[in-house]
């Protein structure tokens, strides 16, 4: 008996569902893979996949050093971080469903966030360049549900970086789970955990448009920013 148990609490429940929103409401329409695995000990682990899924988008700094939102874009297939040809920055907004993939209840253990790389416009390693990734996070909405100008300089409840990952697979992974108090489990907030991408330095001075592009949750669901969340329910 004590073999069976073992057994069982070793192998990985295959109680995986998708859930895709309807394409014809970016708002509400989202992807979510549920997963439930056994630790070592025989804690259950539960593990939510949950995908930017949408009003996501990037924006562009009014004019250097105005630490402003000037021209914004939540309809492309790609997210941008750098700078322009003068000097402005790019910052982007991802835009998960997390309250709808976790009970009210869960104990977050574990938070993995992965975006992957479109391409780059400039040449170069933009990552080294502006000298890292820097998350500021936001339990709820920068500002509303939809995009906005001041989505760029909005207020953050915590700021993680900088991160230099390396790209794996077209992938670059960073390890949140520092933070995993401000992912939101709960309908308020709009139900919603947003991240703003920038770079650690804001531009490189040399009056040459130089940036990364990022899948955002506009292009296909595989290829959209994930967060991987890891909780327990007691």
């Amino acid at each position: 008996m004590k073999q069976l148990l073992h057994g069982i609490m070793a192998g990985v429940l295959l109680l995986a569902f998708f859930l895709v929103g309807s394409s014809e409401d970016p708002v509400n329409a989202r992807s979510s893979l549920e997963t439930v695995s056994f630790s070592g000990t025989g804690a259950l682990i539960n593990t939510a996949t949950v995908r930017s899924n949408g009003p996501d988008g990037w924006i562009l700094e009014y004019s250097e050093n105005t630490s402003k939102g000037g021209i914004m874009n939540a309809t492309d297939y790609q997210l941008n971080l750098g700078d322009d040809i003068i000097r402005n920055q790019y910052r982007s907004i991802l835009h998960f469903p997390t309250g709808a993939a976790l009970p009210d209840n869960a104990v977050i253990t574990k938070v993995t966030l992965k975006v992957k790389y479109l391409g780059i416009v400039g040449g170069g390693n933009p990552v080294a360049i502006f000298q890292g990734f820097m998350l500021d996070i936001k339990k709820g909405t920068f500002g509303t549900l939809a995009l906005q100008l001041t989505d760029w300089q909005a207020a953050a409840n915590t700021t993680i970086g900088p991160f230099s990952p390396p790209k794996v697979d077209g992938w670059y992974t960073f390890d949140l789970t520092s933070i995993r108090a401000y992912i939101n489990k709960l309908a308020t907030g709009s139900g919603v955990t947003q991240i703003r991408l920038r770079f650690y330095r804001e531009d490189d001075d040399n009056f040459a448009a130089n940036f990364l592009k990022l899948y955002s949750g506009n292009g296909d669901v595989p290829s959209r920013p994930t967060l991987i969340i890891e909780y327990q329910v007691p």
